[in-house]
């Protein structure tokens, strides 16, 4: 008995070095003798390992697609907006603009500026509409602005209440390029969240909307 004492205590303390043993030949096998381990972070890992799935990739930017027989315009989204407001950002009378070949084509607020913010997936894919944010709600934490109408539209943002008629505007007047919704939409850092991310500017999303003018020659 007076033996069997230190032969167990012999054998726990071999069996402690055995652990801490394995564990510090892990580490090095891991780390080297960097005790920050820069070998071990993640995009090192990802860079060494032979699995085509773990290779950091983009998707394309959504093509545009148009219905069969259309007659419908291929045209930049930002120009399209654009277009609008230089018009004077008419309501109910149609507005031209050219398409991606120069031709005249002809477009009206609810055809076709609207969806481009009351539709998903239309900015980049599995986009919300900038209307799940900005709406009649007027939350502080998009802006006091609504997109969810026409109206919403002109009367801008930063607005408390739906009884306050008029905010900042966004159209700067008509001026397109000095506009904020120009600049928000053309963000390229601290993006805000829910707009195109860096992955898929709004300047390279083309759509197809609007009509032909009747003396433009289809393409």
């Amino acid at each position: 008995m007076d033996d069997f004492q230190p032969f167990m205590l012999r054998i726990l303390a071999g069996f402690i070095v055995l652990i801490v043993g394995f564990i510090v030949f892990i580490y090095l096998m891991g780390c080297g003798f960097d005790l920050a381990c820069y070998r071990a972070q993640s995009e090192d890992i990802a860079l060494k390992t032979p699995v085509p799935t773990l290779i950091p990739a983009t998707l394309p930017a959504p093509a545009p697609t148009a219905p069969a027989g259309s007659s419908q315009c291929q045209v930049n989204a930002l120009d399209l907006l654009g277009a609008w407001v230089e018009a004077g950002y008419p309501e109910s009378q149609p507005f031209s603009f050219t398409d991606r070949t120069g031709a005249l084509c002809q477009g009206t607020f609810a055809a076709d500026i609207f969806p481009l913010l009351n539709e998903n997936h239309v900015w980049y894919p599995a986009s919300l509409s900038c209307t799940s944010c900005h709406n009649a709600a007027l939350r502080k934490d998009s802006a006091g602005l609504d997109l969810s109408s026409y109206a919403g539209i002109l009367a801008g943002s930063q607005r408390q209440t739906p009884e306050q008629a008029k905010g900042v505007d966004i159209l700067a007047g008509g001026h397109w390029k000095a506009s904020i919704l120009y600049r928000t939409l053309t963000l390229a850092e601290n993006i805000p969240a829910g707009h195109p991310p860096a992955d898929y500017p709004p300047s390279e999303r083309i759509i197809y909307a609007g009509a032909y003018a009747p003396a433009a020659t289809t393409p």
